[in-house]
């Protein structure tokens, strides 16, 4: 039908209004069990053709969690590119030695949930992290095994992750301005910081700053003094013995001739315990003469840095065969407190602990403050001045 006659636009052709036609619906679609949709959103063809891409997928993938078996604990042994190898506690529902499990995505995201009783639980946001990764090894987990029928390392989903007593935690290197810490190794018993006489040589510093973290966390720390078959002058003993007034047991070792090997496996047995250090200072060597057949890579020492190799590329923890866990941990060489605020890193340091609150001020900060009493104790020898001036590094330096 003709439009009736207008004034020219250019949007009309000879003055006439352009021939409408209907809106062509397309009839609705059937669903794969031969009902048709009534209307509305939840009607629309992408439903009819999400069922059907569905039955392409082979039925074990299409539904996983009717293929795992029951509910169990176990312990995150490794976590490399969202894999977890998962050591079970029980045996006789996960029968595999361990499992190579992926978590929930739920597990990877903190969501946050409207608080109103007005309308059905829904997510409201999803907040950013504060974690790196949310599982780690030596977490307790709570998993579902897969079938082991003809496959090497069976598969597994972790459903939860539980609670943890305390965790080696650093804060992360990262690109945005927001603190992100990064946790290591979870649920330590202890930390036992490994230095070497030489190649590389000793760095103190470094053992002051993960001694700190240790007491900032509160699990037991010892210091281990390797490579002793290199020669080991006044001076390493001399710094051994403040670290034993400190309260830190200190332990003399040779991967090479095999002392003080003894006297560690004792320490760790029943324990989860950590082993961390600069690279190339024979974390990887201890480990492998604790408990033989770990068969851990041993690397050279670079002749340009004369700094250790990374060997261990990510934290890992091995069970022993007595009992217990030794964690392996990369190569640190930075270590940066985390969440730890500078009026309490004075507590870090046990034996600064008789001069605390002896200072002139109250809120003295024990660097340049007259009448500080801890600053007085290191001139006076009482406490190591080594120690002090590390002290003095965190605080100003973090």
């Amino acid at each position: 039908m003709e439009g009736r006659p207008i004034s020219p636009h250019p949007r009309t052709r000879g003055g006439t209004l352009p021939r409408c036609y209907p809106r062509r619906v397309p009839p609705p679609r059937s669903r794969p069990d031969g009902a048709v949709p009534s209307t509305g959103r939840s009607a629309e063809p992408g439903y009819a053709r999400g069922l059907a891409l569905r039955e392409t997928v082979p039925a074990h993938l299409r539904d996983i969690d009717a293929t795992l078996g029951e509910s169990t604990t176990g312990t995150v042994l490794r976590a490399t590119s969202g894999y977890y190898d998962v050591a079970p506690d029980d045996h006789a529902v996960a029968p595999a030695v361990a499992y190579r499990c992926r978590a929930r995505d739920r597990m990877r995201k903190n969501l946050v949930f409207s608080e109103s009783g007005a309308h059905a639980r829904r997510v409201d946001s999803v907040r950013r992290r504060t974690v790196v990764e949310p599982i780690v090894a030596g977490d307790r987990v709570r998993f579902r095994p897969s079938p082991v029928s003809g496959v090497a390392m069976p598969a597994g989903i972790i459903e939860e992750v539980l609670a943890r007593t305390r965790a080696l935690t650093r804060q992360a290197v990262t690109d945005g301005s927001v603190p992100v810490g990064q946790t290591l190794v979870a649920n330590l018993d202890q930390i036992i910081v490994v230095t070497s006489a030489a190649e590389p040589a000793p760095r103190w510093g470094f053992v002051d700053r993960v001694l700190a973290s240790c007491a900032a966390t509160g699990f037991d720390a010892r210091v281990c003094l390797n490579k002793v078959d290199m020669g080991v002058d006044e001076s390493m003993l001399a710094e051994a013995a403040w670290f034993v007034r400190a309260g830190y047991p200190v332990h003399l070792t040779s991967a090479v001739t095999g002392e003080g090997i003894d006297e560690l496996r004792t320490v760790v047995a029943g324990r989860l315990s950590a082993f961390a250090g600069t690279s190339g200072v024979g974390k990887s060597s201890l480990l492998n003469m604790i408990e033989p057949g770990l068969a851990l890579r041993v690397g050279a020492i670079s002749r340009a840095t004369g700094k250790g190799r990374h060997t261990t590329r990510f934290a890992q923890v091995f069970p022993l065969a007595g009992g217990g866990f030794l964690a392996d941990t990369p190569g640190l060489r930075q270590l940066a407190l985390w969440d730890v605020s500078d009026s309490d890193i004075d507590r870090l340091f046990p034996e600064f602990a008789p001069y605390l609150g002896t200072c002139r001020y109250a809120n003295c900060a024990h660097v340049t403050d007259e009448g500080c009493a801890v600053r007085a104790a290191a001139e006076a020898d009482e406490i190591s001045a080594r120690r002090y001036l590390s002290y003095v590094k965190l605080f100003t330096d973090g």
